[in-house]
């Protein structure tokens, strides 16, 4: 099986951060992602692995998200 590993960060204003982070959880986990994702005030930063279809989904599901 083939892994594709990601890091990716925007800095763009996530006031409701502690809000998405168990929806954020919930996806990943429900890919089969592993890594990290850290919610601030000013951003998101990701490292991520897992089957490009499941990155690829996870990614286009957070762009979903105003």
């Amino acid at each position: 099986m083939k892994i594709l590993n990601i890091s990716a960060y925007l800095f763009t204003p996530l006031p409701d951060a502690p809000a998405l982070r168990p929806r954020l959880q919930h996806e990943a986990n429900t890919r089969y992602l592993k890594g990290t994702i850290m919610l601030a005030h000013e951003g998101i930063n990701m490292f991520l692995a897992g089957t490009a279809e499941d990155v690829h989904g996870f990614i286009a599901q957070l762009k979903l998200d105003d």
